[in-house]
């Protein structure tokens, strides 16, 4: 049996801060929920790369009622997104893409 020797370099790197928009929040929180359609009670549901509850960027929010919101928090990203044939990366880029070409600086 042979011995590998692994050698590994830890290199610090430097966590950068959220991006805070209130303004693409706004615009998030006017459109109807991406799961439903509902157009009441809707909120910025942060669905980032990062866990739940922790400090993501308003960029990576997508509009959601507040029922679909906590359905999201009790089952989860995956069985979410399976549930409402949803993939969150490609709506954060359609919103983003969307919001910075057509609308920045108006709301």
């Amino acid at each position: 049996m042979m011995a590998y020797q692994v050698q590994v370099t830890v290199t610090s790197y430097r966590r950068r801060k959220p991006i805070k928009s209130s303004a693409y929040l706004r615009f998030v929180r006017s459109l109807p929920c991406c799961a439903c359609g509902s157009t009441r009670y809707v909120e910025a549901m942060h669905v980032g790369p990062r866990g739940m509850s922790q400090k993501v960027d308003d960029k990576d929010a997508l509009p959601g009622c507040r029922f679909c919101h906590k359905e999201l928090h009790q089952i989860g990203p995956v069985e979410f997104q399976q549930k409402y044939s949803l993939d969150f990366e490609t709506e954060i880029e359609k919103l983003n893409t969307f919001y910075e070409s057509n609308l920045r600086g108006t709301y």
